[in-house]
């Protein structure tokens, strides 16, 4: 179950990131010391490996 969650999670932060454009991924590109390049796929990907920019314990308890 907590499998499921998390993956649930992961898809949410997805959606979510996908509804921004590229100027407004950056930001949060900067904010981890990721790079800017790439196609807008690539920094999704990115930012999701790197996970949301909020402990993991409030990215938790946000989304249930």
């Amino acid at each position: 179950k907590k499998e499921q969650m998390i993956k649930m999670l992961v898809m949410s932060y997805q959606n979510e990131l996908s509804c921004l454009t590229v100027a407004q991924l950056r930001p949060k590109l900067r904010r981890r010391n990721l790079s800017l390049k790439g196609t807008k796929k690539d920094i999704i990907r990115r930012l999701v490996e790197a996970g949301p920019d909020m402990p993991k314990k409030a990215w938790i308890h946000e989304s249930l």
